[in-house]
């Protein structure tokens, strides 16, 4: 079986380092010390190598790439920046890609250029303070309101939450059916009711600004719902699947800049006259780092 990487998926690897080395290295520490959002100028450029939108297809302004490009790019920019690799995949996985899966034409229509170029922010929503692993007990409710519906609630732990415009919102429409009951909700920021709450503080993210949403009867029209109402609950799972592949590159980045910091030091620092890295016990623990990363990298792939 070969496994290398063909002629696109090498271009799209040497032009994600080479962005993420020039323009994003120099902010990623600035970003987390201060809890910063990426400069627009930055989200900008993003957009212009197409890293909003990067399996999105063609006609909606995206790179159209392959899965293995998708989890390439991820990894190049988790390698400089975890929070900024992780605002990349979630927007990417799990909010463009629901979108252009389930989405009407005339949602795709409305959204799909914006999200793709970087002019507007995704995330995705279904966690809440009581509901994690759990997603079917979700307490956020969508009440009926003449041609639309009127959303309350809280959400935890929101991916983009502080910098975000467009998310997909989990919300019960029947509590009485449970996961059948639930349905997934295109929500904007500027929709009166919708608050940012807490920004997270969390270790090497706090670039991303993971925050608490409040809903307080947000008014959203009967056209913003995606796929089919009683589809919430599946759409949601398999949004997530799809998440979990960039989570895993994003994973493999940050294991790649711990591995290649190691290995730097290990041939700087000498010790008995010799780098320490020609010591078996460090050369050796180098190699399984190494090994562990290479086999990351294949399951990805598959």
């Amino acid at each position: 079986m070969d496994l290398s990487l063909n002629k696109t998926q090498l271009m799209v690897q040497k032009a994600i380092r080479t962005f993420a080395r020039e323009a994003l290295e120099e902010w990623a520490n600035v970003l987390d010390r201060e809890s910063r959002p990426l400069p627009r100028e930055l989200v900008a450029e993003m957009g212009r190598i197409n890293l909003w939108g990067i399996q999105a297809p063609v006609h909606c302004g995206g790179a159209a790439l392959d899965s293995i490009s998708y989890a390439i790019a991820i990894e190049e920019i988790s390698r400089v920046s975890a929070a900024v690799g992780l605002g990349v995949t979630v927007h990417n996985s799990v909010c463009l890609a629901p979108l252009l899966t389930f989405g009407s034409p005339e949602q795709i229509e409305r959204y799909a250029a914006d999200l793709a170029s970087g002019r507007k922010i995704g995330g995705f929503t279904v966690t809440e303070p009581q509901a994690g692993s759990d997603a079917a007990s979700i307490r956020t409710t969508a009440v009926p309101d003449g041609d639309g519906y009127l959303i309350s609630g809280q959400k935890a732990f929101v991916t983009n939450g502080g910098t975000g415009e467009v998310f997909l919102v989990a919300a019960t429409i029947d509590p009485r059916k449970k996961a059948r009951g639930i349905a997934i909700f295109i929500v904007e920021k500027s929709m009166p009711g919708f608050e940012v709450g807490k920004i997270e503080d969390m270790m090497g993210m706090r670039g991303n600004m993971v925050s608490e949403l409040y809903f307080d009867r947000v008014r959203v029209p009967k056209r913003n719902i995606l796929g089919r109402p009683e589809d919430g609950f599946k759409i949601s799972m398999q949004a997530l699947d799809t998440g979990r592949i960039g989570i895993a590159a994003q994973a493999l980045g940050i294991g790649m800049a711990a591995y290649e910091a190691a290995a730097r030091y290990a041939s700087e620092r000498r010790q008995f006259g010799s780098p320490i890295g020609t010591f078996q016990g460090v050369a050796f623990k180098l190699a399984e780092m190494k090994t562990g990363l290479d086999a990351a990298r294949l399951l990805i792939y598959r």
